[in-house]
């Protein structure tokens, strides 16, 4: 049966957005719990599945990765400000941050990861595009699911792996499968990108008489769908960040209810969570759990006035990897 969430003031169009938002991240951190192994916490069971790909090569880590790891860690901290002093109003307050904060804690870490593999990224396009040709068939849980199709069309969408059907149900409902939400999640963020590629395709092109086009022509999302690679959860927070910074932040001041707003948080701080551990096990491939102990124990020692809760995600990272590699 399905459930509405009970909103307490009439829902607007802002509100609609944040929790349609706020239920995907909810269904991402509940397929990826259903993903764990038995006998395993979920950080561990994750950091098992990407270690059993191995890594060619041993490297070192260069002044410049640690760098970037750093900053990986310390954004990723700041996203966890609002959930560790565990206020609904900061919480709240919190939530137009968190998106820019969760994509660049792992974004920084992707940048880590491929300059210590010997091939570096640097650029937003360019970390999502290795995510998906290189790292989602490596990773966990919702990290490895990706979407290919056009969105107006959920039955015409290809899941992979297809773990479920690509449905189009109103996202404002509870009682769905969390795989459904997932792709549900995929399927937006698709949607969001055409309509990026729509804005600029309009910009590029002209009619014969060189007047401008006002609606997209079928062929011009032809084009787009043709050039549109798969879908995965890292251009999901892209595009939640860049929405953020560049286009409208109405949602986030929405009348969303304090536990639609826990549920926003819950499941963006598990994506960074699990996002961070995708490349730091993939780090300590290549340059041994050691050595990447030894620059999270350096960087603690700089945050360690904060108290112990400030360090407290990253030591569980390093102990899930540990025994991953073990």
């Amino acid at each position: 049966m399905l459930i509405h969430f009970p909103i307490s003031a009439p829902l607007t169009e802002s509100t609609a957005k944040f929790i349609a938002v706020a239920n995907v991240l909810a269904g991402v951190e509940r397929y990826a719990s259903n993903c764990g192994e038995a006998g395993y916490t979920l950080l561990e069971s994750e950091a098992r599945q990407v270690a059993a790909t191995p890594v060619n090569g041993a490297r070192e880590l260069s002044s410049r990765v640690i760098s970037r790891l750093r900053i990986a860690w310390q954004t990723e901290l700041a996203a966890r400000v609002g959930d560790a002093l565990d206020d609904p109003v900061l919480r709240r307050v919190a939530a137009q941050t968190l998106p820019v904060q969760a994509y660049y804690a792992v974004f920084n870490a992707a940048r880590a990861m491929t300059l210590v593999g010997g091939a570096p990224v640097d650029t937003h396009a360019a970390v999502q595009k290795d995510f998906e040709s290189q790292r989602a068939r490596r990773s966990a849980g919702p990290w490895r699911l990706t979407l290919s199709g056009d969105p107006k069309f959920p039955d015409k969408c290809l899941l992979d792996p297809g773990v479920c059907k690509v449905s189009g149900f109103n996202l404002l409902e509870s009682g769905h499968e969390a795989a459904e939400y997932v792709a549900a999640g995929l399927r937006m963020t698709r949607k969001w990108k055409i309509e990026s590629a729509r804005d600029e395709w309009l910009k590029r092109n002209r009619k014969k008489d060189g007047s401008r086009y006002q609606n997209l022509p079928a062929a011009g999302r032809v084009d787009i769908l043709s050039s549109l690679r798969r879908t995965t959860l890292m251009d999901f927070l892209y595009e939640m960040r860049r929405r953020t910074n560049y286009e409208s932040v109405d949602e986030y001041g929405s009348d969303a209810t304090d536990a639609e707003v826990h549920r926003f948080h819950v499941g963006l701080l598990y994506a960074t969570r699990s996002g961070l551990l995708l490349y730091e096990t993939q780090i300590a491939q290549y340059a041994g759990i050691k050595a990447l102990a030894e620059a999270a124990a350096d960087w603690s020692r700089s945050v360690k006035r904060a108290g112990k809760w400030a360090t407290e995600a990253v030591e569980e990272r390093l102990n899930a990897i540990e025994g991953a590699l073990r």
